[in-house]
């Protein structure tokens, strides 16, 4: 008898097709389709980022044979809370991956993004139209090096709002809550690190590894976070009051983080138009038709850190942004400590311990001071 990795009983042909997939993996990686944009070109990502329902690229997508309970392109079921929010009825989704600074309260009833610019990191859209037919692209990988505005004609009302529920109370160290919870992501303004708005620093030298560049407004929309980390995080004070810190100072247990953030853009009629002088004409409309969906995405991730060592691209922040205190502060993955030699520091009134850095580029929410 066989088993899968989940310690459960596997038939020879469902081990067959789980080396299968491994295998073709290993074969998208030697070809260097390391990062999102390549794998939407061709066309092994779908238009919410995830690897395309297809056999031979995960060992759950099953054939549903005769007297079997898989069923063809449906993962297995997960436990863990329901999500509440509906998703139908959006005419377009913005999914935004990499370094950028989410902002609500600067002009109420709109969200500003500033996008960090730095090395490394290139800021592209893509878009993709998605109907019963398929899907077909709109715009693919087209560099965005200016303003962009993304409106909507006859929208649902509400404005652009970050969606929150405490239908299932929201917790990120007991990792409670709803998945789409805004809250998953990390708020610099907020209680786990600055608990005060920051203010943006407009003037940076010329060896500053990083500035604000080109600003997004998006004027509806339900935010949500799209997707978390798998494992945890705590937070470790780089600097304070100015002054550098020893290695890994101060680690405080935060838990997952949201990284990846969604936007569902609702019309009644009429279409969600990007606006911006990278488009020909200064404007592309997406219409809303019956049984159409678009999916934009705007990824602003890297292809290699520019910090490496001893500290991650989260303190690229600090490069736009002035925080009270002088504090900065960085982000470390934690393991639970159960004897792993990899764990250095251990985290006081917890079970777990520091681990190596990894590469982390998420967006962030932030309050700035006007």
């Amino acid at each position: 008898m066989q088993f899968n990795s989940e310690d459960e009983k596997a038939s020879k042909a469902k081990i067959k097709e789980m080396f299968s997939a491994l295998k073709n993996k290993q074969e998208i990686i030697k070809a260097g389709l390391m990062n999102r944009r390549d794998l939407l070109k061709v066309g092994l990502l779908s238009g919410a980022g995830y690897l395309v329902a297809k056999s031979g690229l995960g060992a759950w997508w099953g054939h549903g044979n005769a007297g079997s309970t898989e069923q063809v392109g449906v993962l297995p079921a997960t436990p863990g809370p329901v999500r509440s929010l509906d998703h139908s009825k959006a005419t377009a989704t913005l999914r935004f991956t990499g370094l950028g600074l989410f902002d609500f309260n600067r002009t109420p009833g709109q969200c500003e993004v500033g996008i960090v610019v730095c090395r490394n990191h290139e800021l592209f859209i893509d878009i993709q139209k998605e109907s019963a037919a398929g899907a077909t692209v709109v715009l693919s990988s087209q560099r965005l090096g200016h303003d962009l505005t993304i409106d909507a004609v006859n929208p649902a009302p509400g404005g652009a709002v970050p969606y929150t529920t405490d239908v299932i109370a929201f917790n990120r160290k007991a990792d409670t809550g709803d998945p789409e919870d805004f809250r998953w992501i990390t708020d610099l303004a907020g209680s786990e690190f600055h608990s005060s708005p920051l203010r943006l620093n407009w003037d940076v030298s010329a060896s500053t590894p990083a500035e604000i560049g080109p600003k997004l407004t998006i004027r509806h929309g339900t935010f949500y976070t799209a997707l978390r980390t798998d494992y945890n995080f705590a937070r470790v004070t780089q600097t304070a009051n100015g002054i550098a810190l020893p290695l890994n100072s101060n680690p405080e247990f935060l838990g997952r983080i949201g990284c990846v953030i969604g936007a569902d853009i609702e019309c009644l009629d009429g279409a969600v138009v990007l606006r911006g002088a990278d488009f020909p004409g200064g404007s592309l409309a997406l219409k809303k038709e019956p049984g159409v969906h678009y999916t934009i995405n705007i990824d602003n991730d890297c292809d290699s850190p520019v910090n490496v060592g001893d500290a991650t691209d989260f303190l690229l922040y600090y490069n736009v942004l002035s925080a009270p205190g002088g504090a900065q502060f960085d982000l470390v993955r934690v393991i639970e400590n159960a004897g792993n030699a990899r764990g250095t520091t251990v985290i006081p009134n917890t079970t777990f311990s520091l681990d190596t850095r990894p590469q982390i580029c998420t967006p962030s929410m932030v309050t700035i001071h006007s």
